[in-house]
This record gives structure tokens, C-alpha cells and sequence, in this order.
């Protein structure tokens, strides 16, 4: 029973030290630059020391002007390094500016694997949208056909702007990748690129006739 109690002090101060490592290592919103008719998207590119980490929901509670989004995950052995990137999504907020409380934890809440703050900045003018290209990876949007080229290769994902996953493929550094959105509406899409060293995500918008 002792060595019970023991292994998992060891292992929460474990966790505790990986936190302060930093597990989320990037969090950011999308579009850069929300104007109060976007939905936002939160996005955490995080690691766990977790032989899985799928994240099984998340929620957000806002109070006032914080805003806090609570991820929950599945928890493996600790026998590898699990990474995933998460979205989470806003509905459209006032203009003002928001802080942001992002906190990934197992599903039991037990174990808080980290926590990373942002500031976010609403304004209510719209903003434009630069999409032809983006580094590392130049995109075209010919005939609801996503033409992509990458310069390593790289998983690009497309997501909904409630944060389902639509689309996902695997490139080739160089080669020019296809991704077929006929079967999407018209409507902004959020594309996300990932590859070893890099995370890069770009708001475009599917016109449909």
C-alpha cells in the first residue's frame, strides 16, 4: 500500500516537473485577428508523457472577461511522448480583450498535465485574409480542390469552424498534394499544417455557386 502511495506521488510530481517544462508548447487563436462575428479558434499544440493522449472532450466557462477551456485526455503508460494538436472554438465575442486559461488534464481530473495563459484581442472591424500562400507551404483554392505544395513532409488537416475535423492527408516535401472539398459547404475552413519542426494554421474561405 505504501509503495501504492508512493508510486503515485512520484508520478504527480513527475508530471508536475514535465508541466514546467512547458507540455503545451504552443497555444494560439485563429484568425490572428478576430473581428465580433468570428468564431475563434484556440489551437494548443501540446506533448504528453503518455503512451495515448486522444483528447475525449473540452469545455469552456466564461466569466467576464476570462475565458477558461478545460481539455480533457486519455492517460497511457509513461513509455513514450504522445504529441497531438487540439482546437477548441468560440463563439463570437464582443470587442475587448480576453485572457485566456487553457488547461489539459486526464479525464479523471486527477492529473493536471499543464496550463498555458493568452491574451486575446477582439475588435469589431473585420479583417482581410491573405490565403494564396503561406510558409512553409503555398495553397491554392481551384474549383473547391485544395492544391498544396510543402516544403517537408508534413500532416495538413482541415477543420470546421466548430472544431470537427474534416479532412486530413499526408505530404511529400516538394510534391503537390490535393485535398477535395466539393463535398463542403460554402463557408470558412480552418487549415492546419504540421510538420516536425513546424505548426502553421490558415483561414480560407470555400465559395461554392
Amino acid at each position: 500500500m505504501r509503495k501504492s502511495i508512493l508510486f503515485f506521488y512520484i508520478l504527480f510530481f513527475t508530471l508536475e516537473l514535465n508541466a514546467q517544462n512547458g507540455i503545451i508548447y504552443q497555444l494560439q487563436n485563429q484568425p490572428a485577428q478576430p473581428s465580433c462575428t468570428d468564431s475563434i479558434f484556440i489551437i494548443a499544440n501540446a506533448y504528453f508523457p503518455s503512451a495515448s493522449c486522444n483528447r475525449i472532450r473540452y469545455e469552456t466557462i466564461k466569466n467576464g472577461t476570462d475565458i477558461y477551456i478545460n481539455s480533457y485526455h486519455d492517460y497511457g503508460m509513461m513509455t513514450v511522448i504522445c504529441s497531438r494538436t487540439d482546437t477548441a472554438v468560440l463563439a463570437p465575442l464582443p470587442s475587448g480583450t480576453y485572457q485566456i486559461y487553457y488547461t489539459a488534464l486526464d479525464t479523471q481530473q486527477i492529473i493536471i498535465f499543464d496550463r498555458d495563459t493568452m491574451t486575446l484581442q477582439v475588435n469589431c472591424i473585420t479583417p482581410s485574409y491573405e490565403v494564396e500562400s503561406a510558409e512553409p507551404f503555398q495553397f491554392k483554392l481551384i474549383a473547391s480542390t485544395v492544391e498544396i505544395i510543402t516544403k517537408e513532409a508534413a500532416r495538413v488537416e482541415i477543420f470546421s469552424m466548430l472544431g470537427q475535423k474534416l479532412k486530413e492527408i499526408s505530404t511529400q516535401a516538394g510534391q503537390i498534394a490535393y485535398i477535395d472539398i466539393k463535398d463542403l459547404p460554402s463557408g470558412r475552413f480552418l487549415l492546419v499544417y504540421t510538420d516536425k519542426q513546424k505548426f502553421k494554421t490558415l483561414l480560407f474561405y470555400n465559395f461554392k455557386s
